[in-house]
């Protein structure tokens, strides 16, 4: 007789073949991207860098962007480098796989619209207001490359919707979607230092509407990611 596999196995058992065959770093792409801003002939962004680097990535509040620098900037020297950023967000992260279940779960509600547990592709179709979009960093390249997560990626399987469980795998092996979801990370970060990005009830801006953002529903409240 042949033992039934789920899908979740087969997602395992592709995570650990990826380990073996030692993929790489998670945040390879992140990397890459802040060391694309760098000033030329290093390999440090100083603070206006830095703000570029995160604009590219949908990130608008100002205030957040110092707060992270700040956070960045170890040793105090006025710059930080690709390193610095990664380092700083594996501590956010966490470097135990508790820990990044935890965020990447939290992550993941925010785009379960309906609270089912499973994310379909009409869910990541349907526009919402801009409050949670500004709020949690939530953004249209996301979105993008969550769909195609769902045609390229060796973790997802072929039912139709996104599981937590695969969700999670993502972020752990797909480096593509690690750096797409940085705004989401760095706005949790933020509201963990206390910077509040909520603006308050939904404007349906056409501004905000021209430059291409999707908004989706958060169905759970923040709470501290790290003790």
């Amino acid at each position: 007789d042949i033992e039934a596999i789920s899908p979740l196995q087969i997602n395992l058992q592709a995570a650990e073949e990826a380990e073996g065959r030692a993929k790489g770093d998670p945040l390879r792409d992140i990397r890459q991207h802040f060391m694309n801003h760098c000033r030329t002939g290093t390999e440090t962004l100083e603070r206006p860098a830095f703000h570029k680097a995160c604009r590219a990535l949908f990130i608008e509040s100002v205030e957040l962007m110092d707060k992270l620098f700040d956070e960045f900037d170890d040793d105090g020297s006025g710059f930080v480098t690709a390193d610095e950023v990664c380092e700083n967000l594996r501590d956010f992260i966490g470097r135990e796989p508790e820990s990044q279940e935890k965020l990447f779960t939290t992550i993941y509600k925010l785009w379960d619209n309906d609270g089912s547990g499973e994310i379909t592709m009409q869910e990541l179709q349907n526009a919402r207001g801009s409050r949670t979009m500004v709020k949690y960093g939530i953004s249209d390249y996301q979105r993008t490359t969550l769909i195609k997560m769902f045609r390229t990626s060796r973790y997802i399987d072929r039912s139709g919707s996104l599981s937590t469980d695969e969700f999670i795998l993502c972020m752990q092996y797909e480096p593509e979607l690690v750096k797409a979801m940085f705004s989401t990370i760095a706005a949790l970060w933020g509201a963990e230092l206390g910077i509040d990005l909520d603006p308050g009830p939904d404007q349906h801006s056409p501004k905000l509407r021209s430059k291409g953002t999707v908004v989706v529903r958060a169905s759970v409240k923040f709470k501290k990611l790290k003790k």
